[in-house]
């Protein structure tokens, strides 16, 4: 009888933890989808590996829930297009559709609009999203929601 209740504790006991991993593992995957599908505030350039951080806080980055559209602000004007997302972290973003409103600072959004263009991975790290160009990191994001 006490083999019983031992065996029963220990199967019970295995059925918890083997559950609990497949659960963790299957909400990992589910998190890193819907993190890219978000509301993304512009952190800086990257030059020379170390990001160059934006104090204007006005280059904004929205990706739809379905991860195939995105709409935003340059800092000056509205931009949108089309986006392609792969699994294994390449994205494709664009061609980005602008407002053509003259800029006191058209230099900066004429390198943001031309680093979106570039744009071929992306990672997820926390609240930060960084994307590449050609695995060389160019811009950094963070998240509205963390």
């Amino acid at each position: 009888m006490n083999r019983n209740i031992i065996f029963s504790i220990f199967t019970v006991s295995l059925a918890i933890v083997f559950g609990s991993c497949h659960a963790q593992k299957t909400n990992a995957t589910e998190a890193k989808s819907m993190k890219l599908s978000n509301e993304w505030a512009f952190q800086g350039f990257f030059n020379d590996g170390k990001l160059v951080v934006d104090q204007s806080k006005s280059i904004e980055l929205t990706i739809s829930p379905d991860e195939k559209f995105f709409t935003g602000n340059t800092g000056c004007n509205g931009m949108r297009g089309p986006i392609m997302v792969e699994a294994n972290g390449k994205i494709k973003i664009g061609p980005v559709e602008n407002g053509r409103k003259h800029c006191p600072n058209s230099e900066a959004e004429k390198k943001l609009l031309e680093a979106l263009d570039c744009v071929t991975d992306y990672k997820i790290e926390g609240a930060i999203l960084k994307l590449y160009c050609n695995e060389k990191s160019v811009m950094q994001f963070e998240s509205y929601k963390n």
